[in-house]
Formats: structure tokens, sequence, C-alpha cells
């Protein structure tokens, strides 16, 4: 099989990120508490496989930077293979902070920091065709590909891999307005 112990059945792509929750409800600049949360829709995907028994991988790029090292720590915490991860001293890792009940009260509102984010730097090169020689099922979203032309090109390569091992695609859209 080559360099890893176990190719994974389920491999996930895109961007893992920290999430910082507002404590009370109100504008940002007047929160004092969060809470932090590994989150990352296609990240997410591949920790659930994992709980449910099979195994799983993800593909990406994050900061050498704590956060990094916090959700790649996440990651192989929950059992997921991060043999793809590929750490990047010249980018941070994304982070967004959930704002809640302003402007609009009972809802919440996102706020990114995710541009030029390691992620956002994820390429073809990062994307090796044997990793996906025992996996049933590719899963992507449509965020990944809009964050960048290189993340574009990276998501068909995996997309194409996939594909030329008989993988099926798990694609979920996951619009976000701000991408």
């Amino acid at each position: 099989m080559g360099k890893w112990p176990r190719l994974p059945d389920v491999i996930g792509s895109g961007e893992v990120m920290v999430q910082f929750n507002a404590v009370t409800p109100g504008p940002l600049r007047h929160v004092v508490y969060f809470e932090k949360h590994a989150a990352g829709a296609e990240a997410n995907v591949t920790v659930c496989v994992r709980r449910q028994g099979l195994s799983s991988g993800f593909i990406t790029r994050l900061g050498a930077d704590k956060f990094g090292i916090y959700l790649h720590n996440w990651l192989r915490g929950e059992g997921v293979d991060a043999s793809q991860i590929k750490f990047d001293p010249t980018a941070p890792t994304g982070i967004y902070f959930v704002q809640r009940g302003f402007p609009i009260p009972g809802r919440s509102s996102i706020i990114y920091y995710r541009r030029g984010s390691a992620a956002s730097k994820l390429d073809e090169e990062d994307i090796d065709p044997e990793y996906f020689a025992n996996a049933k099922i590719f899963h992507l979203t449509g965020i990944t590909p809009a964050l960048s032309e290189s993340t574009l090109k990276a998501s068909k390569k995996a997309v194409e891999c996939a594909k030329n091992h008989g993988c099926k695609l798990s694609f979920d859209t996951n619009i976000r307005r701000q991408l």
C-alpha cells in the first residue's frame, strides 16, 4: 500500500478553522468572553465518519501557528488521518467569530478572518493521487473551490483522483454568500 499503514475509506478536503463563539449577545466590540471550537464542514464529516467506525483522512493546509497545531491535534485526536495536512509557515490558520444577536436580535452573524489563510493556498501539488487508492467516498463542499484559484485547481485534481480510483463524490454546496 505504500507510505500509509491504512489508506482511508473516506477523504475530506477543505478549510478547517478555529471558531470563536461570543458567550454574550451583542456586537463583538463589547464581547469579553469567547468559546473556542474546531470547525469546518469537511473536517466535521471526516470526524463523524471516523466516530461511526470507518477510517477517514483530511487534506488541507494549516498555518504553522498555535491554531494550526490545535486543529491538527483535534483531527488526530478524533482518529482522522492527518498525514495529508501540510503546515504553511507563510500563512495563518483561518479563524472566525460568531456574533450573537447582533445586528438582528435572535440571529447570529459570522465574521471571517480567512483571507490569505494557509488553507486558501492549498494547491494541486498538495493532492497525492495514491492517497485515494482505497477511498470509497471523497467529500468536498462548495466553499473550498471558492476560496482561491489554487483551491479550485486542487479541488478539481482531488475530484479527478477520486474518479480515477472509482471513489464516489459527496458534495455539499454549503453556500457562503461572502465567498
